[in-house]
């Protein structure tokens, strides 16, 4: 590969792009990561997401290799909804991980 395909520039290791849909898991946007962690800890959600009272919010976290490669065999996704106190609720008793996501 030459300079204008990539092969120049650094890549990060240990790099997750979060990604979010409303209502269902089948409605996550793929198009529009919301955020991205390079390297280990924890991601912090733009102040600009909004959780609307009631309504489902999905996440799903995929992994990007050192060659800038998203995983899809797998997939962490988890579910909240805001109650009408505006406590932000999961809606799984933990990460939901899959082997096929069906999103790649």
């Amino acid at each position: 590969m030459g300079l204008v395909e990539g092969d120049f520039w650094p890549r990060s290791r240990d790099v997750s792009v979060l990604y979010r849909g409303l209502d269902s898991v089948d409605r996550i946007d793929l198009e529009r990561p919301v955020a991205v962690l390079e390297g280990e800890g924890e991601l912090a959600l733009p102040d600009w997401l909004e959780h609307p009272v009631g309504r489902d919010v999905w996440y799903l976290l995929r992994r990007v290799s050192v060659t800038g490669r998203q995983e899809n065999n797998t997939v962490s996704v988890v579910g909240v909804r805001r109650d009408s106190d505006g406590v932000i609720r999961p809606l799984t008793r933990g990460v939901i991980s899959t082997r096929e996501d069906g999103h790649g």
